[in-house]
């Protein structure tokens, strides 16, 4: 493989259903997760499902190389405590393995959310889904 192999943007779909689609890049250690929110009566609304968990950890058993993973949250317009709380939990299970988060691309309600619970300290978020894999090549 050439240096230019080994940078390159390839992105391949390891789960896509309807909580989350979750895809590889080749971008050094960073996998991105694109969550789609689950159809509830508040469309659009992040809230707890053991999907998400469960393949996170599919995901690092897979990829223990793994150091740092992006929640590209521009699918999701509103996150309830609940889901602040599911965030939470998946940046603990994530640390325990060693592996960083970045939230991307909030929409402002979401960015609130987050900001009113005083977690954008704990919370890596960036405005955009590059900015945050960016992030994860300068740790």
């Amino acid at each position: 493989m050439n240096s230019d192999e080994s940078t390159a943007n390839f992105n391949r779909v390891l789960i896509d259903n309807d909580v989350v689609r979750i895809s590889e890049t080749t971008v050094a250690d960073t996998v991105l997760v694109a969550l789609k929110p689950k159809i509830y009566p508040v469309a659009s609304a992040l809230t707890p499902d053991p999907t998400l968990k469960n393949s996170l950890h599919a995901l690092l058993v897979d990829r223990p190389e793994t150091r740092h993973v992006v929640f590209d949250l521009s699918g999701v317009k509103h996150i309830s405590e609940d889901g602040i709380a599911e965030m939470m939990s998946r940046k603990k299970q994530l640390h325990e393995s060693g592996v960083a988060l970045s939230l991307a691309a909030p929409s402002p309600s979401t960015e609130e959310s987050i900001r009113i619970k005083h977690l954008t300290k704990v919370l890596n978020v960036k405005d955009t889904v590059q900015e945050a894999i960016a992030h994860g090549l300068q740790r």
